[in-house]
C-alpha cells in the first residue's frame, strides 16, 4: 500500500489553525493531550495505535487525550499495538461500524514517532 503523506502537511495545518485562532481571538484549538481540531470535522495530534480482541478484534487509534478513533484504513506497517504516532484525519461520524466505541476517522497522515 502506498504510504500516507508525511508529517509536514500536518504541521503546516496545525500551525495554520493556531495562527487563525490567535488572530481571531478565539480559544486555543489545542485540546486535551495535544489534540488539535484543525478545521470543522478534522483532527490532528499525537496518539497510540491499539488492538483489542473485543467485538471480534479491531485496531483503533487512542489520542493522548483519551479520545478513541477507528481508522477507515490502517496500513499493515503500523499495525503494532503500542506504536506511538502523529496523525491527521477527517472525522466521519456518518459511517457506522459494528464496533460500539470511537469515531471513524479517514486518515490522511499517520507518522510513527
Amino acid at each position: 500500500m502506498r504510504p500516507l503523506r508525511v508529517l509536514l502537511p500536518t504541521l503546516l495545518l496545525a500551525m495554520s489553525a493556531s495562527a487563525t485562532a490567535a488572530c481571531s481571538g478565539s480559544s486555543d484549538p489545542t485540546g486535551p493531550g495535544g489534540l488539535i481540531h484543525v478545521g470543522e470535522g478534522e483532527v490532528a495530534g499525537p496518539g497510540t495505535i491499539r488492538h483489542t480482541d473485543s467485538f471480534g478484534g479491531f485496531w483503533y487509534l487512542e489520542a493522548e487525550g483519551g479520545e478513541i478513533y477507528l481508522p477507515m484504513v490502517l496500513p499493515d506497517e503500523v499495525r503494532r499495538d503500542g506504536l506511538r504516532v502523529t496523525f491527521f484525519g477527517r472525522l466521519r461520524p456518518d459511517i457506522a461500524t459494528t464496533v460500539m466505541v470511537g469515531t471513524v476517522v479517514e486518515l490522511s497522515s499517520l507518522v510513527p514517532r
